[in-house]
């Protein structure tokens, strides 16, 4: 049952959206915005517990946004910064409320886990990974601001701004199957690329960035967030999530400039970079950490390191 005062402010809203020159795509409909493959209405001004604010989506003819897939969480964290929307907390859709670390959609749906969907909390420079319920009773599903709105579990009860997504997806996501390509020895089909976790090589940067030349490729370029996932459930599937590796990106040449080795730019922020010492979000080494790794205790977001430290190398080559 949605409260009097969210039913007050939707009808506000009502108002304020007929009376807007508000020009959107065929597929959403008002007060829905297209922002990626979803239709999707940020309620900044209505502040409701996870029960309500799914109660006020679905008046709205939607639900509570679900974000399944990694392109979706950044289109979001773009929209929200390039909108000056930061100033929020966003209830999304999820709980697990029924099974306690039993995350599900209100669809039955399981939430994706892991990388790059939960970060990893560094707040007291110890590696906690989310969720982790951990004053008890953490049992709902927010995008959290301090956080740079990575999931977070937090007390159901609590007010947040809400962030609605309409029924209808304007695009369905068809990925076509990115390890149908032959690789060379050593390289395996990752994500539509080749790469090499050479586990066995304990390397500084620069060691690395010649032991993947020696074999005629390079540190990986990792570009979109659907890398970051696949590299992850690589990493887990394959055991090797103890290691941490070398990727081809620095700022050696320009401080806080973080250029790939072929010199294009590195995307920054949410779904790339993990959480430093909050509120700080990575790269936060300054000069001192001028080397990009994806660091197994970060959970394998882009993480700035010191360029003499001993990782693996993740070699990437062309396919055959």
């Amino acid at each position: 049952r949605v409260s009097p005062r969210a039913t007050m402010l939707f009808l506000l809203i009502v108002v304020f959206c007929i009376q807007a020159d508000n020009t959107k795509a065929n597929e959403c409909s008002s007060p829905f915005n297209p922002i990626g493959n979803q239709c999707l209405y940020f309620g900044n001004l209505i502040l409701e517990n996870h029960e309500n604010a799914q109660a006020v989506c679905q008046s709205l003819g939607g639900h509570l946004a679900r974000i399944t897939e990694p392109q979706q969480l950044k289109d979001i964290v773009d929209y929200i910064v390039e909108n000056g929307y930061g100033d929020v907390h966003y209830w999304v859709d999820g709980t697990d409320i029924v099974q306690e670390a039993q995350w599900k959609f209100s669809n039955g749906e399981a939430v994706p886990m892991g990388t790059p969907f939960w970060d990893v909390d560094n707040y007291d420079g110890t590696w906690r990974v989310q969720p982790d319920n951990k004053h008890g009773y953490q049992n709902c599903l927010q995008l959290y601001k301090p956080y740079h709105y990575y999931f977070d579990d937090f007390y159901c009860n609590v007010s947040r701004a809400i962030l609605c997504e309409e029924k209808v997806e304007i695009e369905m996501n068809m990925r076509t199957n990115l390890e149908d390509i032959s690789c060379p020895a050593l390289f395996v089909p990752v994500s539509g690329m080749c790469l090499a976790f050479l586990t066995f090589a304990d390397q500084t940067w620069d060691e690395a960035r010649q032991t993947c030349a020696s074999l005629g490729g390079q540190l990986a370029k990792i570009t979109q967030p659907q890398h970051i996932r696949d590299i992850y459930l690589y990493i887990n599937q394959q055991g090797l999530n103890d290691d941490s590796f070398w990727i081809g990106g620095s700022d050696k040449e320009n401080e806080g400039v973080w250029k790939f080795n072929d010199g294009s730019t590195i995307p920054s922020g949410t779904p790339f970079w993990g959480m430093g010492i909050l509120p700080a979000q990575e790269p936060d080494g300054d000069i001192l950490e001028n080397c990009l790794t994806l660091f197994a205790p970060g959970q394998y977001y882009f993480r700035d390191a010191n360029c003499d430290n001993i990782f693996n190398p993740l070699c990437s080559i062309n396919p055959i």
